[in-house]
């Protein structure tokens, strides 16, 4: 009898390791990062000026519906905004927290949606007089049926980065050589 329950034991043993290992890997694969860089032909100043602007918000982030300030101060860390946007034919409710703002350095922000907690780290370097280099670090944490739409569409999450800085560039280079 001793030896049939330590088969038992052993067995139950095996089954939590195997669950557990599960788990992990369960967690792991639900973050998915990227990492996109453009060069934006304008002094970091002008970068700065425009991409902190709430005014000028909806002409280079596609598909915004609204903004709102919900706490703090516009573009300052610990800020809070409420953000309507369409992304992929669906309209979403995100809200922006601004982590960290060193300018003209860095801006990080964590913007939360259902099923998704995402990380945005930007970092801007000047590359001379008129040359911004922009580095996008995005990290996206999926909950519940997210996950399932990361794996089956991961380019919607991974390109909505390139996309917004690609038109923010447009937008900025064109700003300035209008005026």
């Amino acid at each position: 009898m001793q030896n049939y329950e330590n088969v038992a034991y052993d067995n139950l043993i095996k089954e939590t390791k195997n669950l557990f290992v599960m788990l992990i890997n369960i967690v792991y694969f639900t973050i998915m990062k990227c990492k996109h860089q453009i060069d934006i032909n304008l002094s970091i100043e002008q970068v700065l000026k425009l991409i902190n602007d709430p005014n000028y918000y909806h002409r280079w982030q596609r598909g915004l519906i609204s903004t709102e300030l919900i706490s703090g101060k516009n573009g300052e860390t610990g800020a809070k905004r409420r953000i309507y946007i369409r992304i992929a034919g669906q309209k979403v409710k995100m809200i922006e927290t601004i982590l960290d703002y060193q300018p003209p350095e860095k801006w990080q922000a964590r913007y939360t949606t259902n099923g998704m907690k995402s990380i945005q780290t930007n970092i801007f370097k000047s590359k001379g007089k008129q040359i911004t280099q922009w580095n996008c670090y995005s990290e996206f944490n999926f909950t519940g049926g997210m996950i399932l739409i990361s794996k089956v569409m991961p380019q919607v999450f991974k390109e909505r980065a390139r996309i917004t800085q690609t038109d923010f560039k447009s937008f900025a280079e064109n700003f300035y050589l209008c005026k």
